[in-house]
């Protein structure tokens, strides 16, 4: 399986623990999903030789010795929990268990 689903996998998990706590939003699903989605994206570009961020273009592009699939693993892992905690902040306590 990859980072990618993993990730998507958790997503999905935080998105129906919110459902469950305040019912169905649809608007709101899709915006917290949507930041989930970006901070991933802009995580792998920067690691990625081609790849351009969402919001500051190649600025976040790292340096050739650090364009590891270890460090981009990371850094996904990283951007990723730490949007779930921005948009579910009621389910902070599963998402850190989720990353570790």
């Amino acid at each position: 399986m990859s980072l990618a689903y993993l990730w998507l996998d958790i997503a999905q998990e935080a998105t129906a623990q919110d459902v469950d706590a305040n019912g169905a939003r649809p608007t709101i699903i899709a915006r917290t999903l949507a930041i989930w989605a970006t901070a991933m994206y802009d995580a792998w570009a920067a690691y990625d030789e081609l790849a351009v961020g969402s919001r500051l273009g190649a600025q976040l592009r790292r340096p050739e010795p650090e364009r590891t699939p270890e460090n981009m693993a990371t850094g996904i892992c990283y951007a990723t929990y730490l949007s779930l905690v921005f948009v579910y902040t009621q389910s902070k306590d599963w998402s850190t268990e989720e990353m570790s």
